[in-house]
């Protein structure tokens, strides 16, 4: 018996530790950043890695901890490449692809801690970024060591009906001095501009009484001055748009438009974004305006005075930022009374930048299951009886959906018993 008991407990014990060696590294955020329809474009699952190249180029990953889609992700070793990358990770097509059905362009990063680069003085690189061309430049987003980090970005369809070219490159304070893991690279079908599927607004600018709510900031020897435009050019949604002047700011600038009093509420209505998928708003940038290099970010908190700060930079043109909300904060951000903005740049801003449709994207609650509904159609009749008796019976196979609707008793299976409960019901003798 000791020994049956022994073999019992080795195997157990293996079996465990078995399971702790195939959990890999988490998302900071375990919701896709937007809710609305995606198809994959690369899995790189297999040893063509869907065609893509670079020097060095991806090899092959298969262990299961460092992949978030499918049988494989692309490991590329960045060793050497220097601090602005531009050759290590890019695909060339064949022929030019259409992409213009995308509004935003998303992939999968897993930056290891050991990869991250130290400067001459012995110190960690100060930022790890990536930055997506794809038929156009679309800007830098920062990587989290040690977590895999969903990088979203907004496509302009312009630039999206002959891509040739696809290159994920780097910026860093210091070269990567390892591997970066790259999976499930996806597009969000739908425009990035204005309100898309499951959007929610927040605030739109549309009258005086939104400019009203935001503060006019000192910024050094500037004042970033709000302004409400009707012009259309500007406008991505409703009637009107935020026209932020910068003129004179230059500098890392936190808190523009926010109020000094952490009570005073400078959106519409506070929100809750507790369940979020992300916060998005339309940013456009004239040639006119921008110094060399900018980046423009948001900023939010509510009632517990806790802050999510995300920091992109911007290109010329139109930009969509999507600020993914991290789940650590999400009780933090139940009730967000203030939502700011925040720049930095290496000189002077010329101008204005223009601002709409601030908003969050956030997946529908799931509909609540009506007992015996075995058509989905939100109500019981004689129609659902004949469908579960088929499940019952082996004709055909239950959805998620239709099993949750017609498994009576829960043990995974549709039965006879449960048909004639669902029939009774149905008729009216007795009720679920």
């Amino acid at each position: 018996m000791q020994t049956y008991a022994f073999r019992a407990l080795l195997i157990a014990s293996l079996l465990a530790m078995a399971a702790m060696t195939l959990v890999g590294p988490a998302f900071a955020q375990t919701k896709p950043p937007l809710a609305r329809t995606s198809e994959l474009i690369f899995g790189w699952n297999d040893d063509q890695l869907d065609g893509w190249g670079g020097s060095p180029g991806p090899v092959l990953n298969k262990d299961q901890k460092l992949l978030t889609e499918g049988a494989g992700s692309a490991s590329v070793d960045w060793t050497g490449q220097p601090t602005w990358a531009s050759g290590a990770f890019v695909l060339s097509f064949p022929e030019p692809q259409d992409w213009s059905k995308y509004g935003f362009i998303t992939v999968d990063v897993y930056l290891p801690s050991s990869s991250i680069g130290v400067d001459d003085a012995g110190a960690p690189s100060g930022w790890n970024e990536l930055w997506l061309d794809a038929g156009g430049y679309y800007g830098v987003r920062g990587l989290n060591p040690d977590t895999w980090t969903t990088l979203v970005w907004g496509i302009d369809p312009d630039k999206a009906k002959a891509i040739s070219s696809v290159t994920i490159g780097g910026n860093t304070g210091a070269p990567f001095a390892g591997v970066l893991y790259f999976d499930n690279m996806r597009g969000y079908i739908g425009s990035a501009r204005g309100m898309g599927p499951n959007d929610k607004l927040i605030d739109g600018f549309n009258d005086q009484a939104s400019i009203d709510r935001l503060p006019a900031t000192p910024a050094g020897d500037a004042t970033a001055t709000p302004r409400l435009t009707k012009d259309a050019t500007y406008i991505t949604e409703g009637a009107g748009a935020l026209e932020l002047d910068l003129t004179g700011i230059t500098g890392w600038q936190a808190n523009l438009l926010q109020p000094a009093d952490p009570t005073v509420a400078n959106i519409p209505a506070v929100v809750d974004l507790s369940k979020a998928n992300s916060v998005l708003f339309d940013i456009y940038v004239p040639a006119s305006s921008h110094p060399s290099w900018f980046s423009f970010g948001i900023h939010m908190r509510g009632s517990s005075g806790q802050t999510f700060d995300f920091t992109p930079s911007v290109v010329e043109g139109w930009n969509t930022v999507v600020a993914p909300i991290p789940d650590g904060l999400r009780e933090a951000l139940k009730d967000v009374n203030q939502i700011w903005y925040g720049v930095n740049s290496g000189e002077a801003w010329q101008g204005p930048v223009y601002i709409d449709a601030l908003r969050y994207s956030e997946e529908p609650a799931a509909p609540a299951v009506v007992k015996g509904d075995a058509t989905g159609d939100g109500k019981l009749g004689v129609n659902d009886v004949t469908v579960a008796l088929g499940f019952a019976v082996g004709l055909r196979q239950p959805t998620p959906a239709q099993l949750a609707a017609c498994d009576l008793d829960g043990n995974g299976s549709v039965s006879i018993a449960e048909v004639t409960q669902i029939l009774r019901a149905a008729i009216g003798i007795k009720p679920l």
